[in-house]
């Protein structure tokens, strides 16, 4: 009788080490589970996150593609971008080279920038190292005074470099009447550009 519950306490004993062992053995195996779903966790937030920081950097470099204008007078005036057309004309008419600060006129901000060339040249690239008079037009806010120059005193525009993408020039000199006080106010600044 001993014997008989000995031998069912061994094997009581027996069965309970190795459930514990299967116990231990499958708490192994989930923790390794939850180990690799975290590893994977981690690298699927790293990978968006990359996403994310690629897709700010080209977000920066469009932004950067655009241009800025930044002209020295009073008050200063400054621009997030810069957008340069070569307009050709016909029947003998002269060919105009336009600058803005905006793209197109349903995306105007302010301040708003808008200068205009006549030339003769017939394309784009014959402008370099040019100085061309241009009429300039400066609204510092919407509804504001705007400030422009006369077509008889032109502002000078330097073109310092051109091709398929990009446009460097300079307002070298110059002056602008201001709209609401009369006042002349002296102009020049840099324009960095892209071509639409």
């Amino acid at each position: 009788m001993f014997r008989k519950r000995h031998n069912t306490l061994f094997t009581t004993v027996v069965c309970v080490i190795g459930l514990c062992f299967v116990g231990c053995d499958k708490v192994s195996e989930l923790t390794e589970k939850a180990k690799e779903a975290a590893n994977d966790a981690a690298e699927t937030i790293s990978e968006k996150a990359a996403e994310l920081e690629d897709k700010a950097q080209d977000a920066q470099e469009t932004l950067n593609l655009a241009g800025s204008i930044d002209l020295a007078m009073n008050p200063p005036v400054q621009t997030s971008a810069c957008y340069v057309s070569f307009v050709t004309s016909s029947a003998g008419r002269p060919n105009v080279l336009q600058i803005r600060s905006y793209r197109d006129e349903g995306s105007e901000t302010y301040p708003s920038v808008y200068l205009r060339a006549t030339v003769t040249a017939s394309t784009s690239s014959a402008l370099v190292n040019q100085t061309l008079p241009a009429q300039i037009f400066v609204q510092l806010q919407k509804d504001g005074a705007v400030l422009f120059s006369e077509s008889d005193s032109p502002v000078q525009l330097q073109v310092t470099s051109i091709d398929d993408k990009s446009f460097s020039g300079k307002v070298v000199g110059g002056n602008v009447l201001n709209t609401q006080s009369g006042a002349s106010v002296p102009v020049q600044g840099t324009l960095n550009g892209i071509f639409q």
